[in-house]
């Protein structure tokens, strides 16, 4: 009976033994599971914290406001576009109104003529206004010289030159547009 006892203290020593054995692997195991988990709830905090940073919003939250920029992004353009369309009339504009200040500069004005509403003169006003405009943007409402120079310097030449033709050329225009207006059907 000995040898059944005995055996069975050494059956129970090793199945002890082996019992701690995998107790002690098993707790080890658990260790590295809490550590693993520790580290995921680590890093879990520190995405939270990023996504906070962010505004903490999420997925629907995300969609809604990508789709309020991007509406926000059409306003904008459909905006641009009209802001451009009207910078484009206005450049139109002043390119008129910068041929309106040329002519005027020699003294060029857009008068009512009396005739202007007449169909058969309305063309023909039209294609002289344009005519005299053409010479005075082309230079050649009036000839001058090109070698004269003010105390040595040619450019000063130019510019008084420039200057003297355009004051002869709107006082012409003057006494032009004071003839046209007081003339009279049968005044000598």
């Amino acid at each position: 009976m000995r040898s059944d006892q005995g055996g069975s203290v050494l059956g129970e020593l090793v199945g002890r033994r082996r019992a701690r054995r995998h107790a002690r692997e098993l707790e080890g195991e658990a260790n590295q599971q809490r550590a693993q988990l520790a580290a995921q709830e680590d890093e879990t905090k520190r995405l939270r914290a990023q996504l906070a940073a962010l505004g903490g919003l999420d997925h629907l939250a995300l969609e809604q406001r990508r789709s309020d920029l991007s509406r926000q992004c059409d306003d904008l353009a459909d905006t641009i576009a009209a802001q451009r369309q009207e910078l484009e009339r206005l450049q139109r504009d002043l390119v008129t109104t910068s041929d309106a200040a040329l002519l005027q500069e020699v003294g060029v004005y857009e008068y009512r003529h009396p005739l202007e509403n007449a169909e058969a003169y309305k063309a023909a006003l039209e294609d002289l206004r344009q005519e005299i405009r053409d010479m005075v943007k082309g230079g050649h409402a009036f000839e001058t010289t090109t070698e004269f120079t003010v105390g040595g310097s040619t450019r000063e030449g130019r510019a008084l030159v420039r200057d003297t033709a355009k004051l002869m050329l709107r006082a012409y225009n003057a006494e032009a547009d004071t003839c046209a207006r007081t003339l009279r059907d049968g005044t000598p």
